[in-house]
């Protein structure tokens, strides 16, 4: 299964990469409309495969549970080089439009190098490798709706930027993508947990053992919402704190956004990794079809709520489809396998949360950064605090840092005492 993956994916993107290098003068000028950019997207072309290999490895050394070797190559090694060749490219006065040659000797070498040591890690390299054209096709019922799904999902979530350009003035968009970086913040603890979850998840759901994966599932969404819930509350009544600082005065007005658009992000924190678990249990169908469903509402209310209230009203039918999106998937989990995450402990870290925030926030005074910052160290002494009193934690929350220790190799000893 695994040469068929690498077969599947390469074939898909040397098709595409060719497609791009043919076509890259007619879409740099009607998208970009600047012929410049064509260069980049020859690069990008050229690069494609190499990329593909890179992002594969990674994803396979995460499926074989090493996590380091995932993160070298999908971060910390990527990263590291394209700052690298950058450096290379300053201190050589080389023009701009080799910035994109950067990009495709990265994706080569960490590309390359990742895919020769995959096919030389045990067990892959004493396991026969063998082309069978039934895998391919297994592979490719299972994933495209998968590969479609990312599609839409990266639509999902910038339609409302694109409306607001058709309908508004470039100023409103401006305002508006002050709030949605700063919004996105939210998404870095379900993102941070996805990588060791998905392997977890997998290997209980191969095992047949249901029990088990109801409780990964349900206690990673209790500590992705009990992460989300400190960082979502300093974001609601404290917006203005976090535009100012990182934006400025010019774009106060953003504030009233960036409330909205948290709304919807701690709803998608709520569900946990609610979707990664529809593609453990092979409903890769099913999640594009909420994927298209919930694109499909959001441009209506886009549509509809832009024209009347603005880049509120983008706010608003944005954070809504975050809210069906993830309401959808947790009913189909519900309906079909009786799995959902929620109990009283939700409720406790809710009220503790976003009450100490409500009560801190009368001390606020817009002027003094320093006060702010004051002010959150102090809310997050009381939330671990009183949750710890209020008997939030119990024996159970052990699973996930025991799942932790085996994929990172590091002891967690000292959280698992402070937890009972």
């Amino acid at each position: 299964m695994l040469f068929a993956g690498y077969s599947l994916s390469t074939t898909l993107s040397l098709f595409f990469g060719v497609l791009l290098v043919l076509f890259s003068e007619p879409i740099a000028l009607h998208y970009f409309h600047n012929k410049a950019m064509a260069s980049f997207i020859n690069y990008f072309g050229v690069g494609l495969t190499f990329y593909v290999w890179l992002q594969l490895s990674a994803n396979v050394y995460r499926g074989l549970k090493k996590m380091v070797p995932f993160s070298l190559i999908r971060d910390v090694g990527r990263f590291a080089l394209i700052l690298f060749f950058l450096l290379i490219l300053i201190w050589q006065n080389f023009p701009v439009r080799y910035l994109g040659l950067v990009y495709l000797c990265t994706f080569f070498l960490i590309g390359t190098i990742s895919t020769i040591a995959i096919f030389s890690t045990e067990p892959i390299r004493t396991t026969r490798l063998s082309f069978e054209l039934r895998e391919v096709k297994a592979l490719f019922r299972f994933s495209w709706p998968l590969v479609v799904a990312a599609i839409v999902y990266k639509m999902l979530f910038r339609v409302d930027t694109l409306m607001i350009a058709y309908f508004k003035s470039q100023a409103d968009v401006g305002i508006y993508n002050a709030a949605v970086p700063i919004g996105e913040l939210l998404t870095l603890i379900i993102t941070s947990f996805s990588p060791f979850l998905l392997p977890a998840m997998t290997e209980k759901f191969a095992q047949n053992d249901y029990s088990t994966l109801d409780s990964i599932y349900s206690i990673s969404t209790k500590w992705i919402y009990l992460l989300t819930v400190p960082l979502f509350s300093l974001i609601f009544f404290f917006p203005r704190f976090f535009i100012l600082v990182v934006f400025g005065k010019q774009f106060a007005e953003a504030t009233l956004v960036l409330q909205i658009i948290a709304l919807g992000y701690l709803f998608s924190a709520s569900v946990g990794p609610a979707n990664n678990l529809m593609v453990v249990i092979g409903r890769t169908k099913l999640h594009l079809i909420n994927t298209l469903v919930s694109l499909s509402v959001n441009v209506i209310l886009n549509f509809f709520l832009i024209q009347k209230y603005g880049i509120f009203g983008g706010a608003i039918a944005t954070a809504f489809s975050y809210f069906l999106f993830n309401a959808i998937t947790l009913t189909e989990l519900w309906l079909f396998y009786k799995i959902q995450p929620f109990s009283m402990v939700f409720t406790k870290i809710t009220l503790v949360g976003i009450g100490l925030s409500g009560l801190l926030s009368l001390l606020y005074e817009p002027q003094r950064i320093w006060l702010g910052l004051l002010i959150f160290i102090i809310y997050f002494v009381l939330y671990i605090t009183i949750l710890k009193l209020s008997n939030a934690f119990d024996e159970n929350d052990e699973i996930i840092f025991i799942e932790l220790e085996k994929k990172y190799g590091q002891g967690l000893e000292f959280i698992r005492k402070f937890l009972r």
